[in-house]
């Protein structure tokens, strides 16, 4: 970013408020490096109930490359997807 220039906040739309694949994905690794396809694999397991967020987490914890996951962050998030997917299928 050039000098004297601030970062605009992402503006999301009105009639989303649930956050995105890709949003959630970033909040999974500390330095953002943990490959998209897994982390979206990650967070359809559990979407779908075929994993635990704990569960999630230990597979993406193997794979990220720095190795920098934040377990209880990374478990926070998944628990939001976790339960949102509940809501929706009314459980």
């Amino acid at each position: 970013m050039a000098k004297g220039q601030t970062s605009q906040p992402v503006k999301r739309s009105p009639s989303r408020s649930a956050e995105s694949d890709e949003e959630i994905a970033s909040a999974l690794c500390n330095h953002d490096v943990a490959d998209c396809a897994l982390a979206g694999t990650a967070i359809r397991w559990v979407r779908e109930g075929r994993r635990t967020p704990q569960e999630a987490v230990a597979r993406l914890i193997q794979i990220c490359p720095c190795g920098e996951i934040d377990v209880r962050r990374a478990v926070r998030v998944l628990e939001r997807v976790r339960r949102a997917a509940l809501a929706r299928s009314g459980r």
